[in-house]
């Protein structure tokens, strides 16, 4: 699929999403507006081919939303820190 399809899709998909998809499309792009490399964020992908459900999705976003309220994140000041010693 090209660029210019997926934008597509993307554009109608932003335009009929609820809240949910609205809030993580634009999670997605803030993480990559960091200066973050191509490397890092194909870490952060899954593999090319593999698929999640929409249900396991939300799974994993409520996780994490459960970890930030009990406060099991790193500052960015912390990730530089640990960032140092890779």
């Amino acid at each position: 699929m090209g660029v210019d399809v997926m934008k597509q899709q993307l554009i109608e998909r932003i335009q009929n999403g609820d809240e949910l998809l609205i809030r993580v499309i634009f999670a997605v792009s803030e993480a990559l507006e960091e200066d973050i490399s191509q490397e890092e964020v194909l870490t952060i992908l899954p593999p090319a081919g593999s698929r999640i459900t929409m249900k396991e999705l939300i799974a994993e976003i409520e996780e994490a939303d459960a970890e930030i309220d009990r406060g099991e994140f790193l500052t960015s000041e912390e990730l530089e820190k640990e960032m140092e010693q890779w």
